[in-house]
């Protein structure tokens, strides 16, 4: 089963690490790495037909409609009107000693504008200006320009990570009937309050 080889992946992963900052940088990969493996489970149970919903990003329109499925998209459902969702992707990062520094920071400059944005992304841009820009302007990814108003960074919490795949797993054993949505939620209240 896909969550299992998620939590294996990422246990060897953190195994196989050597101590210190790096490791700790390789771990946060493996962890978001099995995250990320538990999602894309949910995708294929989709693009298979055998879930009607899931809750996913940008990135996920074009391989569903390539896949010949008819889809729509819309804002996250809260309790009283559009939920609040969390904003994350990933990170050009420069290291404090690199002897490539400067070249470093002018690639990140140049990735950074809106019209490079718009020419080198895919699928969603980094900043609201680069919205503008017609590939961004369509039905599928119009729900989720809206969604940004409702949006917040993750949460800066170390254990963070872990805490969502705790999260996602319960969440995915509800869909797939294996726990009823309340078993699932306390399942995940327990599992998360004996990580803190």
């Amino acid at each position: 089963m896909l969550l299992e080889a998620a939590r294996s992946d990422r246990l060897v992963a953190e195994e196989k690490l050597p101590g210190g900052k790096d490791a700790d940088a390789l771990a946060y990969l493996a962890r978001r790495a099995a995250t990320r493996k538990i999602l894309a489970s949910c995708g294929k149970l989709f693009l298979n037909r055998r879930i009607a919903m899931y809750y996913s990003g940008p990135f996920d329109v074009q391989p569903i409609l390539e896949a010949g499925i008819k889809l729509g998209t819309g804002v996250l459902p809260g309790m009283n009107g559009m939920g609040v969702t969390t904003v994350d992707g990933f990170s050009l990062i420069v290291p404090a000693h690199s002897s490539k520094k400067k070249a470093a920071e002018q690639f990140v400059a140049f990735v950074g504008q809106p019209k490079n944005q718009a020419r080198l992304t895919a699928t969603f841009p980094a900043s609201y200006t680069a919205l503008k820009y017609e590939q961004f302007n369509t039905p599928y990814l119009h729900p989720f320009v809206v969604q940004l108003g409702r949006a917040e960074n993750m949460p800066n919490h170390p254990k963070w990570n872990e805490l969502e795949r705790i999260l996602f797993e319960n969440i995915q054993s509800a869909v797939l009937g294996k726990k009823t949505p309340a078993q699932a939620m306390a399942d995940a209240n327990v599992q998360m309050n004996g990580g803190l």
